[in-house]
């Protein structure tokens, strides 16, 4: 199980990190796995089909086209804690989580985004202090983890959003 944050999976993300981020999804942590939504993992294709229900373009692009347009939207991935914490017991996640906070507040000051989609309900309440210690007044909205049985509705919440967001 990682200890540290795996530098190659960061130096991918900021690869997709767009001038100005618009739109902030928070996670939980990447996978302890290897898979990650910015290698086109499930998350990553349930993302783009809700907005395939937006732009229906998109259902026909590979998911390297997809992310080059959710970053071109303004839109940018990040996770509450830099360590995959899917493979920890409750109390180290849990402890491992509350002592992401404070770099999480760090990252939503640097990006001021004007809207922060928080992408599982179970993180809701540690991304809510890191919004409240960041200072950036943004609009906020949780949905379900998209997977785990809650795909449809993880699509179906993202459509409505990305919908009030971008005008097709």
């Amino acid at each position: 199980m990682a200890k540290v944050m795996d530098s190659r999976i960061e130096e991918i993300r900021l690869g997709f990190k767009p001038d100005i981020v618009r739109v902030l999804l928070v996670g939980e942590s990447a996978p302890v796995a290897g898979t990650f939504f910015y290698t086109g993992d499930s998350l990553c294709k349930y993302t783009q089909t809700a907005f395939a229900n937006v732009f229906p373009a998109m259902r026909a692009k590979r998911w390297q086209e997809f992310l080059s347009f959710f970053q071109q939207s303004g839109f940018y991935l990040d996770d509450l804690c830099l360590i995959p914490v899917n493979g920890m017991d409750k109390a180290s996640r849990q402890q491992n989580l509350i002592n992401s906070i404070p770099s999480l507040a760090l990252r939503i000051e640097k990006y001021a985004p004007s809207h922060i989609i928080i992408l599982l309900k179970g993180i809701e309440k540690y991304v809510l202090q890191a919004v409240n210690l960041s200072g950036v007044r943004a609009h906020l909205y949780t949905v379900p983890f998209g997977g785990m049985g809650h795909q449809n509705k993880y699509i179906d919440e993202m459509s409505t959003i990305i919908s009030a967001l971008i005008k097709p």
